[in-house]
C-alpha cells in the first residue's frame, strides 16, 4: 500500500506523548482526514538499525544518517489521499511531510512456463554457462566461497532439496518461510539458493559458492505481506546478524518496477547497511525503467542488471542506466526447483537471477582473499575491484559489465 513518510521536526521523541494526537492537532483544519499514523519500524527493528548506525559513523565519521526513531507512516489506499494529507501539512509544527513513496513490495515473476528438468541431462548443464562467464572456477579452486555468509533477503524457500548443502538453516533468521504472497509457491526463493550453493556432486548442477554459509530473512510477516516495517526490518535483522565483509542480497523490488532504493527510505537504510561494512547486491529491477546515478542516489549497494541467454545484451525487461554496476545472465539460468526435493529449472529468469550470480561472485571474492590468508574487502572497494575488472559487452545500450572473477583475483594479486 503507497505510504507517506512522515519526520517529528523536534530533535527527539517525548515518548510520554501521543503521536496520533499530535498529528490530529497538525491536521485540525482539514478534519475529513483521519489519518492513522504508526512508527516506520518496531522497537527491536530501530535497535538493529542504530547498532548499524554506530558502525557505519565509526567508519564514515563525515556522513550523516536519518535516525529512524523519529519517522512515521501513514498508509493508504489511494496516493490522492496522501497528498492531500502531506497538502495539509506544508507549514506543519510537530511532522515533516517526506515523501510518498510506492507500494510496500513486489515480487519477482515466478517463471510461466516453468518446467523441470532431469537432472542427469545435458541440459541442465548447458543452462549453467553463467558459471564459464564469470569464470566460477577460480572461485572453486580458492575455496568456493568457504567461511563468507550469503543472507537471501525474500520470501519462500524449499530447504530439503539433495542439491543443497547439509548445513542449510533450518528457517529465516527474521519472519516466516512462505512463498509468494506468503502462500505456498516457493520457487523464487529456492532457485536462488541454488544458483548460490548447488553442491558439486554427480547430479544437478553446480553453485557459484558452494561451500559459503546460507542464511535466510524473509519479509513474509503478517497480513498484508511485505509491509514497509516488514521488509525494513528483514534487511536490517540480516545485516547485523553478518560480520563486517559479508553479504547480502536482495530479492525483492516495488510493485512498479524499481529497486528498493529508489526510494528514499529504504535508499538511506541500505545506506547505513553499507556503510556499517555489509556488502550489498541488489537487482535493478524487470520493468526496463532507466536508472540515472545522479538522479536516483547510491546506497553504496552493488546494483545488478539482467543479460539475455547468450549474453550479448540486455535482457528487455530489466532496467538500465548508470546506477547500474555490473550485469549477469538473467535468462534461461539453470538451478534447483521446489516443486521437489530432486526437481530442477532451466529458465529462471530476470534480474533476480542475475542478482543471485553476482551474490556468489562477491561471496567468491571474498572467500578467495580469506582462502589466501589477506584481509576483506570493504564494500566499496569490493564494488571498485569488480567494476573494473569486468568484462565489457558491447550493446545498445552501451557497455554492459560482466563480472570475471580470473580478473578480479589477478588484480588482487591472488
Amino acid at each position: 500500500m503507497p505510504r507517506l513518510v512522515l519526520e517529528k521536526a523536534t530533535v527527539e521523541p517525548d515518548s510520554t506523548v501521543n503521536m496520533q494526537e499530535v498529528l490530529n492537532s497538525d491536521l485540525r483544519d482539514a478534519p475529513q482526514l483521519q489519518p492513522k499514523l504508526r512508527p516506520l519500524l518496531p522497537v527491536q527493528a530501530i535497535q538493529a538499525y542504530n547498532a548499524l548506525l554506530a558502525r557505519a559513523r565509526r567508519n564514515h565519521p563525515d556522513r550523516k544518517y536519518r535516525p529512524f526513531s523519529m519517522t512515521y507512516v501513514i498508509e493508504d489506499s489511494s496516493v490522492e489521499t496522501l497528498e492531500e494529507i502531506r497538502s495539509s501539512l506544508k507549514t506543519p509544527k510537530n511532522f515533516i511531510p517526506l515523501a510518498i513513496e510506492d507500494d510496500v513490495v513486489g515480487f519477482y515473476s515466478n517463471d510461466e512456463g516453468d518446467v523441470d528438468a532431469d537432472p542427469t541431462e545435458p541440459r541442465l548443464k548447458d543452462h549453467q554457462e553463467y558459471l564459464n562467464e564469470i569464470e566460477a572456477s577460480e572461485g572453486h579452486q580458492r575455496g568456493g566461497g568457504k567461511g563468507i555468509c550469503v543472507v537471501d533477503v525474500e520470501y519462500g524457500w524449499a530447504l530439503d532439496h539433495v542439491d543443497l548443502p547439509s548445513h542449510m538453516p533450518a528457517g529465516p533468521l527474521f519472519g516466516q518461510n512462505k512463498g509468494f504472497e506468503c502462500g505456498n509457491n516457493n520457487k523464487h526463493g529456492t532457485k536462488v539458493l541454488g544458483v548460490l550453493f548447488m553442491q558439486p556432486n554427480l547430479i544437478g548442477g553446480t553453485g557459484v559458492v558452494p561451500n559459503a554459509i546460507p542464511l535466510l530473512s524473509s519479509v513474509c510477516v503478517g497480513d498484508p505481506m511485505g509491509r514497509m516495517e516488514d521488509v525494513t526490518s528483514a534487511l536490517l535483522f540480516a545485516a547485523q546478524a553478518i560480520p563486517v565483509g559479508h553479504v547480502m542480497l536482495i530479492e525483492i523490488q516495488s510493485r512498479s518496477g524499481f529497486p528498493l532504493e529508489h526510494f528514499d527510505t529504504w535508499r538511506e537504510v541500505l545506506r547505513v547497511i553499507c556503510d556499517s561494512g555489509v556488502v550489498v547486491v541488489e537487482p535493478a529491477g524487470n520493468s526496463g525503467h532507466f536508472l540515472d546515478r545522479e538522479a536516483e542516489g547510491d546506497s553504496g549497494s552493488i546494483m545488478v542488471g539482467a543479460l539475455n541467454c547468450a549474453s550479448t545484451g540486455r535482457n528487455p525487461p530489466s532496467n538500465r542506466g548508470s546506477r547500474v554496476d555490473c550485469w549477469a545472465n538473467g535468462h534461461c539460468v539453470g538451478t534447483i526447483n521446489s516443486t521437489s526435493p530432486t526437481a530442477y529449472a532451466v529458465n529462471f529468469n530476470g534480474t533476480s537471477a542475475a542478482s543471485a550470480i553476482v551474490a556468489g561472485v562477491a561471496a567468491a571474492i571474498q572467500g578467495g582473499l580469506s582462502f589466501a590468508g589477506k584481509p576483506l574487502l570493504r564494500p566499496e572497494q569490493l564494488r571498485t575491484y569488480l567494476v573494473k575488472n569486468s568484462v565489457r559487452i558491447p550493446s545498445p545500450d552501451g557497455d554492459l559489465l560482466r563480472p570475471n572473477l580470473a580478473k578480479v583475483f589477478k588484480a588482487l594479486g591472488i
